[in-house]
């Protein structure tokens, strides 16, 4: 976690402990982060201030839970920096986005992912990052033009 860390710490969020289900949570005064442990899941969550968390995406891979809070952190990065935001419109090839009754379901020839209804772009910009390294994911971040996982997005 230590990578995901230090990319936090760019953000000027730092760790801190919270619940003994967390893996990792990140802490700044406005917002938190965190990948928990959950029914050998992974939800990675974030709350405003002292509100209730709420989950962002359930992982089956803590991998794919630090690719994708590195993604989310990534996003806060460019907002604060008052850079375009990074979209993908479609997914890649091996993803399927399905409506289920109650979330929406990301699934891939390695794993799946659920995500709260009316989150369709976050689960799709995440398919653009679930097979990344982590460098590679913040490079896209910092990218003007999210090359190389945003560019052809």
């Amino acid at each position: 976690m230590e990578d995901l860390i230090a990319w936090a710490e760019r953000l000027g969020l730092r760790s801190a402990t919270q619940r003994d289900d967390d893996l990792v949570h990140l802490v700044d005064d406005g917002v938190s982060f965190s990948i928990a442990l959950h029914h050998d899941m992974f939800p990675v969550e974030a709350a405003v201030q002292d509100q209730p968390r709420i989950v962002l995406g359930v992982f089956e891979d803590v991998e794919d839970a630090r690719r994708f809070l590195t993604m989310e952190l990534g996003a806060l990065l460019r907002k604060r920096e008052r850079m375009p935001r990074l979209a993908a419109n479609d997914l890649p090839p091996g993803f399927v986005l399905e409506q289920a009754p109650t979330a929406l379901w990301l699934s891939w020839f390695t794993g799946s992912a659920e995500f709260p209804q009316g989150e369709r772009m976050r689960a799709v910009n995440f398919s653009r990052v679930e097979r990344a390294p982590l460098d590679q994911i913040e490079s896209s971040f910092l990218a003007p033009n999210g090359s190389p996982l945003y560019a052809a997005a």
